[in-house]
């Protein structure tokens, strides 16, 4: 049961282009991009014929309202030889403005919070692959990466007063390379080898008193085969990795009002890794019958976070090392089988699934509160 009426309205426009050019040896692709995204929403908070917590009732303009615009070109050489090479220009702007209020009946609360984050990116890559033989190819590339952010937030508590705006600006910037070795032992067979590395910008949290976070980094390592055999029959495909993660944004929500306004918080832990191993097999048995197979296994673990749970103060700061990384199932396993018959002038298919995924954590701090079984 609820005391207060809870609604969502959303809009949601968007347009893009691609146009693709053949200019010879080369080939030139732009894509342009641009959305524009409003909501508006009323919600009883506590869930609860008591008015304890309400948002969206005290103004009309309760909401956010966002617009994306980017624009990419694609150089790609399409001339026959050992060297092939792509390169990549991009930019992209974004503006996101959030207006929010919070109501206590039961307290005599009323918060009014108003935020703008505007975003820049600018990036250049290439990437070369150089052909052996007919059997071995090897990859290189680099990204750069220039985004900055400006943050501008508004309190006022009604009654009381507003605070002093909040202004900041960030900026980053990263080189991330790329290798890659594939080898074909046969035309049906391809085995390769990756490390790549990665890169997340930081930002700001709106509502929530840590406002700044940092970058992540992430290094990934893959070694895997993907096969066709049996005339087609048999896909195969079976790969290995492991992550290694610096600086890891993790979600936090943080319920102390008086500190954060019950937010949800973004912030940087020290160190995490995911060490995994996953298979996907597709088999036609016959024409009419398919029968697929999916396996993956992780291990997915903080190495450093020395943090407080918000939720738990009492436990106080501690290293976090050891707890699973959120949504993270140690063990997910899916099987189908279909059979597909024509029945002309249509098609009669029987399919049949089954999905098994083991329990996770949605937060970082292995609280069985907020935990899903298997």
């Amino acid at each position: 049961m609820h005391d207060a009426p809870t609604s969502l309205e959303t809009e949601h426009f968007s347009l893009s282009a691609t146009f693709d050019w053949d200019l010879g040896s080369v080939n030139l692709k732009s894509l342009t991009a641009y959305q524009d995204f409003e909501d508006s929403s009323n919600m009883d908070v506590d869930g609860t014929e008591l008015p304890i917590a309400h948002n969206g009732f005290l103004r009309d303009d309760h909401g956010e309202e966002a617009e994306f615009y980017s624009q990419e070109f694609i150089l790609n050489s399409t001339h026959e030889g050992p060297l092939q090479w792509t390169v990549l220009i991009n930019y992209s702007e974004s503006d996101i403005q959030t207006n929010a209020d919070n109501w206590l009946p039961l307290f005599d609360f009323q918060g009014l919070w108003d935020a703008e984050v505007e975003g820049e990116a600018f990036g250049f890559a290439g990437q070369v692959t150089y052909s052996v033989n007919d059997q071995l190819n090897l990859t290189g590339g680099v990204r750069y990466s220039d985004e900055s952010k400006d943050f501008w937030r508004q309190e006022t508590f009604v009654g009381i007063g507003t605070l002093p705006g909040e202004e900041l600006d960030a900026s980053w910037e990263e080189w991330t390379p790329r290798f890659v070795i594939d080898y074909f032992p046969s035309e049906e067979v391809m085995l390769y080898a990756s490390a790549t590395k990665g890169f997340k910008a930081g930002g700001f949290n709106i509502f929530a008193s840590d406002s700044q976070f940092d970058p992540e980094y992430v290094w990934s390592y893959e070694l895997g085969v993907k096969s066709t055999l049996w005339d087609g029959q048999l896909r195969a495909n079976a790969a290995t990795f492991y992550y290694d993660y610096t600086d890891i944004q993790l979600q936090t929500f943080n319920p102390d009002r008086a500190e954060a306004g019950a937010a949800t918080t973004i912030e940087n832990a020290g160190e995490a890794s995911n060490f995994g191993v996953e298979a996907d097999f597709t088999l036609q048995a016959t024409e009419a019958l398919r029968f697929e197979l999916g396996l993956a296994y992780l291990d997915a673990e903080i190495e450093e976070w020395v943090t407080l749970d918000p939720d738990r103060p009492e436990e106080g700061v501690f290293d976090r090392e050891g707890n699973s990384l959120p949504r993270a199932p140690d063990l997910t396993v899916s099987f189908a089988a279909e059979y597909t018959k024509d029945i002309s002038p249509g098609i009669l298919s029987l399919r049949g699934e089954y999905y098994y995924r083991d329990d996770i954590y949605f937060t970082a701090f292995e609280d069985e509160r907020v935990m899903q079984d298997a």
